[in-house]
């Protein structure tokens, strides 16, 4: 069962680089 592996990869531990604010304040520009 490669399900959470794969769940882990999509997700690296960037995600704590980046918190809430940046996100909210810097949206992706693909989102436009």
């Amino acid at each position: 069962d490669r399900g959470p592996a794969v769940r882990a990869r999509h997700r690296p531990r960037a995600r704590r680089s980046r918190p809430p604010d940046a996100a909210r304040a810097r949206p992706h520009p693909r989102a436009r």
